[in-house]
């Protein structure tokens, strides 16, 4: 008897053996059958393929374009929501259940953005099992995930994608950069705040990288400080210098760097807004197919029960009425869509280019967004290092362009006493040699054209102080 049960035990850890090599060598054919997500399906002769349904393939094709306009989850979350497109995804009831539609959610959204799978790679083995001893019992926990290199199959071209090998390995470059504390040493991408360097800057004394804090009313003020050494080591902190002088500075060298491609963009722009208008309009027109199908079918159910049978009747009568109730919807949308009256204009060549000659009205805009702002900076500059020269009282940066080129960039600080609403010297020797002969509205003409009138009233208060004083 123990020399049969030690065959039996041996058969059955060959089987299993056997069953794991078998699953294993069908997944490296890309043949393994599993739970696929929206968007594909496993055919009758076990090829893996896109969904033939069309709203379903240009609702996911139209999420992963806005991913990369955009350049992070939350924009294209926000934009889904704001415009009220749902997005498919499958239903829980069982597995590989069917397809149902949905508002997008930020979860779902971002691991639909992360999979594989859309990227045209045939992925297994993505997870592994850990084994831990806790006091004196071995415990496994499943699930974990392993990193690219360490999957047992990665074919990449295998399905067909809704996003090609390279714009989906920029996707999810960008998704580890959003990640706050994913690594300390890297850049991180810009998260909407006001501070248009958080980030990008590093210390040149200890070489971590400065955080940014806001103060002041409507927390207006911002301040970049290295605090890594007093929090880690009890050490004195490195630089602490306020960032609005920086931020300028480093604003006025990239409005530079982009001077001689802002035409380029412009056009660009134009047609980018071309096709998100007309995306917007195929989704609906898809959507309204399918709700004049589901009409259809509606009234064919109502027809075909017997009218004696009311309980069922009236009860297939509604539906059938909320079918044609959102249709008649869609239709309006639609009929917005091509009503050139109610949709938002979109700008012409010659409005954009009139734009592009002026790119520091257009960045200083009240209505430009921070992140929008954040995201150009991160495109062409990797890194800023940071330094403070006490002696000529300057903040020294070494800015590192994407390009690979680096320069120097002093910025001036401010002395003691000193503050941002003062009068330049070019002001007060304008209206030095002006007070004695004209009046207070010639002198804030004179200030206007020579574009020195952002301080107007106290460079008046100037002008009568000095108007005085050459009087008496």
């Amino acid at each position: 008897m123990g020399l049969k049960g030690t065959l039996s035990e041996f058969a059955l850890n060959l089987l299993r053996q056997r069953s794991a090599e078998a699953i294993r060598q069908k997944a490296q054919r890309g043949e393994l059958p599993f739970s696929l997500p929206v968007g594909y399906v496993w055919t009758a002769e076990g090829n893996l393929e896109k969904d033939p349904d069309v709203r379903v393939r240009q609702a996911l094709s139209r999420g992963f374009s806005k991913r990369i306009e955009l350049g992070s989850v939350r924009p294209v979350l926000l934009g889904f929501r704001r415009e009220g497109i749902p997005l498919p995804r499958k239903s829980q009831d069982q597995p590989g259940g069917r397809t149902i539609w949905a508002p997008p959610v930020y979860s779902a959204l971002r691991s639909l953005l992360a999979n594989p799978l859309y990227g045209g790679a045939y992925a297994f083995g993505k997870t592994k099992t850990k084994i831990s001893v806790i006091e004196g019992r071995a415990g496994k926990t499943l699930g974990h995930k392993k990193p690219r290199s360490e999957f047992s199959v990665w074919i990449p071209d295998h399905p067909p994608g809704y996003i090609s090998g390279e714009p989906y390995e920029r996707n999810q470059a960008r998704l580890a950069a959003h990640v706050p504390m994913q690594s300390r040493m890297e850049p991180k991408a810009g998260r909407g705040g006001r501070a248009l360097l958080s980030g990008v800057l590093r210390c040149r004394r200890c070489g971590r990288r400065l955080y940014v804090s806001y103060s002041g009313s409507h927390s207006m003020v911002l301040r970049y400080q290295c605090r890594g050494a007093p929090m880690n080591e009890g050490d004195p902190r490195c630089l602490s210098f306020s960032g609005l002088r920086i931020d300028r500075a480093v604003a006025g060298e990239v409005l530079r760097a982009m001077g001689g491609h802002a035409v380029e963009a412009a056009v660009e722009a134009a047609e980018k807004m071309r096709r998100h208008f007309g995306e917007q309009r195929r989704t609906v027109e898809l959507e309204l197919e399918q709700a004049r199908y589901a009409a259809k079918l509606s009234a064919r159910r109502y027809e075909a029960v017997d009218p004696d049978h009311r309980l069922v009747a009236t009860e297939l009568e509604a539906r059938w009425n909320a079918a044609l109730q959102k249709a008649q919807e869609l239709e309006g949308r639609l009929g917005d869509f091509d009503d050139a009256g109610k949709m938002p204009a979109i700008p012409d060549k010659e409005v954009l280019f009139s734009l592009a000659q002026d790119l520091p009205a257009v960045w200083n805009a009240p209505g430009t967004e921070a992140g929008l702002k954040q995201r150009i900076v991160r495109i062409l500059v990797e890194e800023l290092v940071v330094d403070v020269d006490e002696e000529k009282k300057e903040m020294v940066l070494l800015m590192h362009w994407a390009g690979g080129r680096h320069w120097e960039l002093r910025v001036r600080q401010r002395g003691r006493g000193q503050h941002g609403q003062a009068t330049g010297m070019e002001a007060i020797e304008v209206i030095r040699q002006m007070a004695g002969k004209y009046g207070d509205g010639e002198i804030a003409a004179t200030l206007n054209r020579l574009r020195l009138a952002n301080r107007s009233r106290q460079q008046l208060e100037c002008a009568a102080g000095l108007r005085f004083a050459s009087s008496a």
